[in-house]
């Protein structure tokens, strides 16, 4: 026996209380019923079998409780992005047998998301979601179907259930045509996310007497709130209660003023996440006219920051004028311009990492601090450059503010096609930066893929640890562990290849009481034996090496 569902639009009639907003599109497809537009989501077919293993299946699927299948279908909707139309596979789950179907249907929750695009489909979800919160999306175009015209009624109907609502607005005309809405009371006291995309910017108007205002009220329970293409400033409304906020800018905006964006966060008393992302590579925070006040903005609550944005001194002059004690995650996405500075990040975002993990590539400088007393800490920082950049020179300018504070340091080389044309060079420029790792214990030097290149690279470094300063005092003089990855000692025939005798020199250069080497670690070093080793350890209390044959066991040989 065969059931299909169908549903006449006109029982919804009832919600929608307000004419259609938007204009009628000539497509001749938008005027069909919800019946077609229905089957296609709920197409399948309800029949019995006479099958008797299915009967025996289907008796065992029906024994589950009401709670446990509740669970289930919230899992199913859940566990997938709520937006995409094969995200409704709990749907088809209902599906299952008669049970599970009719129990479906009597459980609002799971039809409780909405996009309005969905055209009938929507407008039968609203029904089915009876009083529950819903998670409403909208798109607000220049034109659109009959069904999606009649769907953004119906959810306007019931705005005052939505907890979490996404715009999708073909500019600011078109979101004022809901103005009357979204200015109800009700809704406002309820909502708890909000989040606004346009391709084409615009701007919120807030002076006093504009008509047609919107979010002009205050949101006592809004958490969440993302704008995209959106100018700033915003509503001080949404401001006062949220604790998640991401701006993205998709076209470039020219007046995004650090002044401005400090007085937006000095509206956010309890904001805990931050997220400012430019999707063009040249976006950037610019420098005010006048010049950004001495004001200091405090983030109280603020722990996780993210900012996809050009590295630039407005950059750095903006996270100056930010107090964050409780920041526990810094992420940091952006390009360096090989005619700008590399300014320092603050040393008050910096003080509390004693560990680093750089990675030294062609075309970007990774690099990850960490705190071994603090597993919460982090700092993430990827800047892109053109690849004759000096990624050494830009490591000690932005990072200094941190070295003071390093005690593990892990530098990987990532440059395959680029040596340095004056080795000297290099290794003063390194010389530079373990002169500010007073405390330093341990440096770990490793490369991705045994590359010659980066073997080349690694001798001015070993040579750099070798310098004394001004005042005859060995650099990193707390340096005790020293640890090769993948770089091979022995590159060819001719000994002046070689990255063992600058790692022999290195050694021998710290054999003293105050700055010996205690371990050294060369197990993952191809091309390394036996008579190597027996150089280096008459000045090493420890190595650690593998045997050049590829066994497994490593060999220790101890200085007493």
């Amino acid at each position: 026996m065969t059931r299909r569902i169908r549903l006449s639009l006109s029982r919804f009639r009832s919600f929608g209380q307000k004419p259609l907003i938007f204009c009628r599109s000539q497509d001749p497809e938008s005027t069909c019923n919800v019946v077609g537009t229905d089957n296609i989501v709920e197409g399948e077919q309800l029949s019995a079998s006479d099958s008797p293993s299915l009967h025996v299946r289907e008796s065992k699927i029906a024994c589950l409780p009401p709670e446990l299948l509740a669970n289930i279908f919230e899992f199913t909707q859940d566990s997938v992005y709520p937006w995409l139309y094969y995200s409704r596979k709990w749907i088809y789950v209902s599906h299952v047998c008669r049970r599970w179907r009719q129990l479906s249907l009597a459980y609002p929750n799971l039809w409780s998301t909405v996009d309005t695009s969905w055209g009938g489909i929507a407008t039968l979800f609203i029904l089915r979601s009876g009083m529950a919160p819903l998670k409403l999306k909208m798109y607000l175009k220049h034109e659109a179907s009959w069904l999606e015209c009649e769907a953004i009624n119906v959810a306007l109907a019931q705005i005052s259930r939505v907890r979490e609502l996404h715009l999708n607005a073909d500019g600011y005309r078109e979101l004022m045509k809901i103005s009357t809405s979204l200015s109800a009371a009700d809704f406002a006291a309820s909502l708890k996310g909000i989040f606004i995309y346009s391709a084409t910017p615009f701007q919120l108007p807030l002076e006093r007497g504009t008509p047609n205002r919107i979010f002009d009220e205050a949101y006592p329970r809004l958490e969440c709130m993302g704008m995209t293409n959106v100018h700033l400033p915003y509503p001080p409304g949404m401001l006062t209660y949220v604790k998640r906020l991401k701006i993205e800018v998709v076209a470039r905006w020219p007046h995004f003023s650090s002044e401005a964006l400090l007085n937006m966060l000095a509206l956010c008393n309890r904001l805990e996440e931050f997220w400012l992302e430019f999707r063009d590579e040249w976006g950037r925070i610019e420098e005010s006219s006048p010049p950004t006040s001495s004001h200091i903005v405090c983030l109280p609550h603020l722990r996780r920051l993210h900012v996809k944005a050009r590295y630039s001194e407005s950059l750095i002059d903006w996270l100056n004028h930010l107090s964050l004690p409780a920041v526990i995650s810094f992420v940091n996405r952006g390009f360096c311009d090989s005619s700008s500075l590399y300014p320092s990040i603050p040393e008050t975002l910096l003080s509390a990492y004693d560990a680093c993990l750089v990675t030294l590539s062609d075309k970007y400088l990774d690099t990850w601090l960490s705190s071994r007393t603090d597993t919460e800490l982090s700092m993430d920082v990827r800047l892109r450059f053109y690849p004759d950049n000096t990624r050494i020179d830009v490591f000690h300018s932005v990072f200094y503010g941190a070295f003071s504070h390093l005690t593990s340091l892990f530098v990987v080389l990532d440059i395959h096609h680029y040596y340095p044309l004056d080795a000297q060079s290099t290794r003063r420029k390194w010389v530079e930066v373990f002169k500010e790792l007073v405390v330093l214990h341990e440096l770990t030097v490793s490369d991705l893929k045994f590359d010659h290149g980066c073997a080349v690279l690694a001798k001015p470094l070993l040579g750099a640890l070798s310098e004394t300063d001004t005042t005859s005092t060995t650099v990193c003089p707390n340096l005790r562990e020293l640890t090769l990855m993948k770089i091979p000692l022995a590159l060819g025939p001719g000994k002046t290849e070689w990255v063992f005798p600058s790692l022999l020199a290195c050694i021998v250069n710290r054999n003293s009481p105050h700055t010996r080497i205690s371990k050294l670690v060369i197990s993952e070093c191809p091309s390394i034996g036996a008579e190597l080793v027996a150089e280096l350890t008459p000045f090493v209390d420890e190595v650690i090496w593998e045997n050049v044959s590829g066994g497994a066991a490593f060999r220790r040989l101890m200085k007493y």
